[in-house]
């Protein structure tokens, strides 16, 4: 499972996979930095905080440093 959070209004909203490695949400993200939260099947998670600053773009490639 894949949560987004943004830094204003956005609270935690659960992402659908889409396809591959691609999630997405209805949910209305521009104008927030954005933090991802990854949920093993086991209930283990991994938070990468802020991986976005409020003018991201649709398009563009971020990394949380946890993920290696």
């Amino acid at each position: 499972m894949v949560k987004v959070k943004g830094s204003k209004k956005l609270k935690w909203t659960t992402m659908r996979r889409d396809w591959g490695q691609n999630w997405v949400t209805d949910a209305m993200l521009v104008g927030e930095s954005l933090t991802f939260r990854v949920i093993a099947g086991d209930g283990r998670s991994s938070t990468s905080w802020h991986i976005t600053d409020t003018n991201w773009q649709f398009g563009q490639t971020y990394e949380g440093k946890n993920f290696k």
